[in-house]
């Protein structure tokens, strides 16, 4: 779905090579060669999930970086490909966040991010920012 072709499509995160793996499902039963997207350097992504982060209208993978105390949102071309490098955002120091989801949490129609730290052994909630 991440190419809007209406199949589905798989997103991983690859925390031993910090990137997020995109496999595009060609609509027969099989996937593309994985096309990988950096996390930056000792990220450790641990999950992803795949939303339109920005209020773009296209998908946004985001990561949670274990590795560097953070999430990251590689913003989709709308085409299956995304930015070469990730926007990222601080969850504290030492909170290693390792599953990140997203939903409305406030209610306003924007995806809202929200990052199990697991040292802090708390939930982030970041609210968008972005309007439709």
């Amino acid at each position: 779905v991440v190419d809007k072709d209406g199949d589905n499509d798989i997103v991983v995160a690859n925390s031993g090579s910090n990137n997020a793996g995109v496999l595009l499902n060609n609509g027969a039963g099989a996937f593309a060669p994985q096309v990988v997207y950096g996390t930056l350097a000792g990220s450790t992504p641990q999950s992803v999930v795949v939303t339109d982060a920005n209020g773009d209208g296209k998908l946004d993978i985001v990561t949670a970086n274990s590795g560097t105390n953070n999430f990251g949102v590689i913003l989709g071309n709308g085409d299956g490909t995304f930015a070469a490098t990730p926007v990222t955002y601080a969850t504290g120091a030492g909170t290693a966040p390792t599953s990140v989801v997203a939903g409305d949490v406030d209610r306003d129609g924007d995806n809202d991010i929200l990052v199990a730290d697991t040292t802090a052994d708390q939930i982030g909630v970041f609210l968008a920012a972005c309007s439709k």
